[in-house]
């Protein structure tokens, strides 16, 4: 027992300053975040806002938020240092002011006051230092402004595959006529007072709706590759080439949309397509869908026909003369007649088990053409 004593007081003596050390860490005081500065702009109209502020650092590591707050708007546990604040009350000033707070409670505030500028504003920096790089914004500054004459003065404005993800004060390009915003970020997209607009292309981005019921003007339309769930082009029948392969679509109306020469509709989740009015159609896409009929009859301008991986069980084609390209495979075809097509070029009717007789005009010339593709079980013959 003599020999343990020892150890016991060692033992003893080192929790007891390892409670001590504790004991002064819980107590030891704790500091709020320091002093930071916040700027901003207010749009022209006084309804939008775009706020941004120095990082608040904490004293002791702990994790800062920040609460901004305004007449109109409360927006709590922000982590970023930025807040765009959309559809305020018509103002000529905002005052507001911002609290940082750490994650034990204590605080610092910022306060300012914004009065309306004849500024645009540019929230994103990749954005704007595009319009930099291409000397549209003239003071050549990423300061999240730019003039509003600079704007007007462009009618061409390509800013694809830029890292884009907010195009806030594009509206003010009142004079655009082709806008190319592919393959950015962008959840939104507003365009409506560009009503001269008449190329759009914003495909690539992650946009979930698409307002251009204003953009009466547009020829081409190219949306493919976003979220779209719904889609009204009704307004814009002087459409002459329209995509928005791969969205959510479950319907489309193109009633009004007589001058579409080109049209890709494919990877969505359509079941229906009607396309009786659109006389002028050269191409058609429609693949990847949930089509089991497709009436082409009307379209006998047609020299692409895509309607591939469908539920088709029987595919007209007799008024279609002028095709030059037919991609029909994996579908649920049992009878496929070619033989009023004069010079068909490219066909591939694979997958499609139960299609055992493809009627053509000449027998020995189908067999003998390369780029016509079918299935072992399925013949050429010269159909009554």
């Amino acid at each position: 027992m003599k020999v343990l004593r020892p150890f016991i007081y060692l033992v003893a003596t080192i929790w007891l300053c390892l409670a001590c050390n504790r004991k002064i860490d819980d107590e030891s005081p704790n500091h709020p975040p320091k002093a930071f500065s916040a700027k901003g702009i207010l749009d022209v109209n006084g309804t939008t806002l775009y706020v941004s502020w120095t990082k608040a650092v904490d004293p002791d590591g702990d994790k800062v938020t920040y609460t901004i707050i305004t007449k109109d708007t409360l927006a709590r546990n922000i982590d970023d240092t930025t807040l765009v604040v959309r559809n305020l009350s018509p103002e000529n000033a905002v005052n507001g002011k911002i609290i940082a707070r750490d994650s034990r409670g204590l605080s610092n505030i910022t306060s300012f006051v914004l009065t309306k500028t004849q500024a645009l504003f540019i929230p994103d920096v990749n954005f704007e230092r595009e319009l930099v790089n291409q000397k549209i914004d003239s003071d050549g500054m990423i300061n999240g402004q730019m003039s509003p004459n600079d704007a007007l003065k462009v009618t061409t404005l390509n800013v694809s595959n830029f890292g884009i993800k907010d195009l806030t004060g594009i509206q003010a390009f009142l004079k655009l006529k082709s806008l190319d915003c592919s393959k950015n970020s962008l959840t939104s997209l507003e365009v409506d007072k560009i009503t001269g607009l008449t190329s759009l292309t914003c495909n690539a981005n992650q946009l979930t709706a698409l307002n251009v019921s204003k953009n009466t003007a547009l020829t081409e339309l190219y949306c493919f590759d976003n979220q779209l769930a719904s889609l009204d082009v009704s307004k814009n029948t002087s459409l002459t080439s329209l995509n928005f392969y791969l969205n959510k679509l479950t319907t489309i109306d193109l009633s009004k949309n007589t001058a579409l020469s080109t049209l890709e509709v494919g990877a969505n989740q359509l079941s229906n397509l009607d396309i009786s009015q659109n006389l002028m159609l050269k191409y058609l896409g429609c693949s990847s869908n949930k089509l089991t009929n497709v009436d082409v009859s009307k379209n006998t301008l047609l020299a692409t026909f895509f309607c591939y991986s469908n539920q088709l069980a029987s595919l007209d084609v007799s008024k279609n003369t002028a095709l030059l390209n037919i991609q029909c495979y994996s579908n649920k075809l049992s009878v496929l007649d070619l033989s009023k097509i004069l010079d068909l070029n490219i066909i591939d009717c694979t997958s499609n088990p139960a299609l055992k007789t493809i009627c053509v005009k000449d027998v020995a010339a189908a067999n003998a053409k390369k780029d016509w593709k079918k299935d072992a079980s399925a013949v050429y013959n010269v159909c009554q």
